[in-house]
């Protein structure tokens, strides 16, 4: 969340990356890593979630992804228009 109260003219505008591909310079449809939601639990409430998460198929990744960018839209807390900002891959994938 942000501190104080945004112009009226501000717009959210974060970047977003799948972070393995990222790091790893490879794309792997079957396996990725998930970024959790802050506050986030697990077994009914029981732990805290880790701050990663695995994500094991390519539909599974793609609703990773959503669940991802949703969450990006929520941190704004505020009722300010969403923007991505940067979206995109390495340019040296397995090189």
């Amino acid at each position: 969340a942000f501190p104080g109260a945004l112009p009226t003219s501000s717009v959210w505008a974060p970047h977003f990356y799948d972070g393995l591909v990222l790091v790893g310079k490879t794309w792997l449809p079957g396996f990725g890593i998930e970024e959790t939601a802050p506050g986030e639990k697990l077994l009914g409430g029981l732990l805290p979630s880790p701050p990663i998460r695995p994500v094991f198929g390519l539909q599974d990744k793609v609703e990773s992804y959503k669940r991802q960018m949703r969450q990006k839209c929520k941190l704004a807390s505020q009722n300010v228009p969403f923007l991505v900002g940067e979206i995109g891959i390495p340019f040296d994938l397995d090189g």
